[in-house]
Order: structure tokens, then sequence, then C-alpha cells
């Protein structure tokens, strides 16, 4: 029955991917969707390190260093200066099967700590130094290999009927 609801949230919401802050469980289409939501849960086992204030110091001085120095740029600079709730405000979302539609809006730092997990691939290599510190990716390795991840590989929606193949 659970797999029906959450199947039915996904087609109905539009969602590709879903990360469960009291169970820990990554629902993802796509691996780039995957990776963002293991963002999540990293920070999430690390006591929402994306609230901190060092790490909003860091991804501030990010941003002005980028804002004042073009050839300093790199490629997370566009993303940390315009990512909404900290470079401008919240994106609005207009569909209220999606929590955003509740909350005032998509963004924040803790969307902006995933999105820059997910962009550097899961690894230290090709993220900016001053963000590293709050990311331990063995943790997230291990995130990775263990949290249950739930792939929507196919389906067919209808007012009467949900068909979905769902794999664990």
């Amino acid at each position: 029955m659970i797999e029906f609801l959450i199947f039915l949230f996904f087609s109905l919401s539009q969602q590709t991917a879903h990360f469960n802050i009291w169970t820990g469980e990554i629902s993802c289409v796509m691996p780039a969707d995957c990776l963002h939501e293991e963002g999540h849960a990293l920070d999430r086992e690390n006591g929402w390190i994306s609230e901190t204030d060092e790490f909003k110091l860091a991804v501030d001085t990010h941003r002005s260093v980028a804002w004042q120095c073009i050839e300093c740029r790199d490629e997370y600079s566009e993303l940390v200066m315009f990512f909404p709730g900290v470079g401008r405000e919240l994106q609005p979302e207009p569909n209220p099967l999606n929590l955003g539609f509740w909350i005032g809006g998509w963004g924040g730092t803790k969307e902006l700590y995933a999105d820059i997990f997910a962009k550097s691939g899961g690894k230290p290599e090709g993220m900016p130094e001053i963000f590293r510190p709050f990311y331990d990716f063995t943790m997230g390795d291990e995130i990775y290999k263990n949290t249950p991840k739930m792939e929507i590989r196919s389906y067919i929606f209808n007012p009467l009927a949900i068909v979905g193949e769902l794999r664990y």
C-alpha cells in the first residue's frame, strides 16, 4: 500500500525525487536526482549542517568573492549567487501537491547544500574548497550504498488506475 501512495504522490506532483527526512528513504527516477537527495541524507546525518552559521558564512563568502571578482568565478558561482532563497527570493511552486507550495516556495540553504553535493558528483575534487569541510564524502558513499532507493521505472496514469513497476 505504501508503494502505491508514494507512486501516486510522484505521479500527481510530477516530482522526480524525494528524501524522507523521518525515515531517510530516497525515492528517485534519475541518477542526478538521486545525488541531490543523497545530499539531503548527508545533511541530515550531519545534524543539518546546511543550517549552521558556518555553512551560511561559506555561502556568503563564495557569493561575495564571485560578485567582486569576475575572474575568480568557478562553475559553482552562478549556482550559489542566484540560488532561490539564498541569492534571490524562493522559487514559486504552483503545484499544491508539492511542499514548496505550502512553505512559500523552493530553495534555501538545505536545497543549496544538496545541489552542491549533486553538482560535485558526490566527490570532493570538483567542489570548491570552501565547501568541502561541510561534506563527509566517505559517509556520502555509505549513504549511497546503504540507503534504500526506489526507482519509478515506468507508469501509466489515468483517473481510474495507476499501474507501476517499483524496484528497490
